[in-house]
Protein backbone atom coordinates (compact mmCIF):
# COMPACT_ATOMS: atom_id res chain seq x y z
CA UNK A 1 0.00 0.00 0.00
CA UNK A 2 1.12 3.08 -0.90
CA UNK A 3 1.56 6.51 1.45
CA UNK A 4 -0.84 9.41 0.23
CA UNK A 5 1.85 12.55 -0.32
CA UNK A 6 1.26 15.30 1.37
CA UNK A 7 1.71 18.89 0.59
CA UNK A 8 6.01 19.88 0.66
CA UNK A 9 6.30 16.76 -0.96
CA UNK A 10 10.43 16.59 -1.51
CA UNK A 11 11.36 18.35 1.28
CA UNK A 12 14.64 16.44 3.16
CA UNK A 13 15.13 17.36 6.93
CA UNK A 14 17.83 16.29 9.03
CA UNK A 15 18.12 16.37 12.53
CA UNK A 16 18.69 14.11 16.21
CA UNK A 17 15.68 12.63 17.68
CA UNK A 18 14.43 13.58 20.69
CA UNK A 19 12.56 11.50 22.55
CA UNK A 20 9.68 8.28 21.66
CA UNK A 21 6.66 9.12 20.60
CA UNK A 22 2.79 7.63 21.77
CA UNK A 23 2.95 4.71 19.84
CA UNK A 24 6.80 4.15 19.43
CA UNK A 25 7.66 6.34 17.06
CA UNK A 26 11.19 8.30 17.33
CA UNK A 27 10.56 12.43 17.75
CA UNK A 28 12.48 14.83 15.41
CA UNK A 29 11.57 18.50 16.83
CA UNK A 30 9.83 20.66 14.56
CA UNK A 31 12.01 22.91 12.67
CA UNK A 32 11.72 26.26 10.77
CA UNK A 33 8.20 25.78 8.56
CA UNK A 34 6.87 23.19 10.31
CA UNK A 35 3.78 23.11 12.35
CA UNK A 36 4.80 20.06 14.69
CA UNK A 37 7.45 17.48 15.03
CA UNK A 38 7.97 14.88 12.72
CA UNK A 39 7.49 11.12 13.93
CA UNK A 40 10.50 8.62 12.54
CA UNK A 41 9.66 4.65 12.87
CA UNK A 42 12.36 2.51 14.06
CA UNK A 43 14.67 5.15 15.68
CA UNK A 44 15.49 5.91 19.45
CA UNK A 45 16.47 8.41 20.85
CA UNK A 46 20.22 10.27 19.94
CA UNK A 47 20.35 9.19 16.61
CA UNK A 48 20.92 10.96 13.45
CA UNK A 49 18.42 10.90 10.95
CA UNK A 50 17.61 12.65 7.69
CA UNK A 51 14.24 11.82 6.47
Amino acid sequence: MRRRQLRGGGKQLQGQISGIGGRGDGLLPSQAGMDGPVFVPLTVPGDEVRV
